[in-house]
């Protein structure tokens, strides 16, 4: 089981979704095997975190609707207002 093969791997997903359809759906690309990069916006943040049953633990508030949507993913900040095409076929190459 251990060098079992997902169906999605070696994907990388850039995910700009928000609310819940999207990051559900990208979401199931972790579970089969894809890197998700789930990207925010610098000034606000993920949307998502806001919302839900908000649980503060060691000084650190965390959504239950945001970490059950963005489980495995990965994170990036950016600011939104400059991103262009250049950087978004950067960060989709693999090594």
């Amino acid at each position: 089981m251990a060098n079992e093969k997902h169906a999605l791997e070696g994907l990388r997903v850039l995910d700009f979704t928000w609310v819940y359809a999207g990051p559900f759906a990208s979401r199931q690309f972790v579970d089969l095997g894809a890197e998700v990069i789930k990207v925010k916006p610098a000034q606000t943040g993920a949307l998502e975190r806001h919302y839900s049953l908000v649980i503060e633990r060691n000084g650190v508030s965390q959504s239950s609707y945001a970490t059950f949507l963005n489980r495995g993913k990965k994170s990036l900040s950016i600011d939104l207002n400059v991103l262009n095409l250049t950087m978004l076929k950067g960060w989709t190459t693999t090594s």
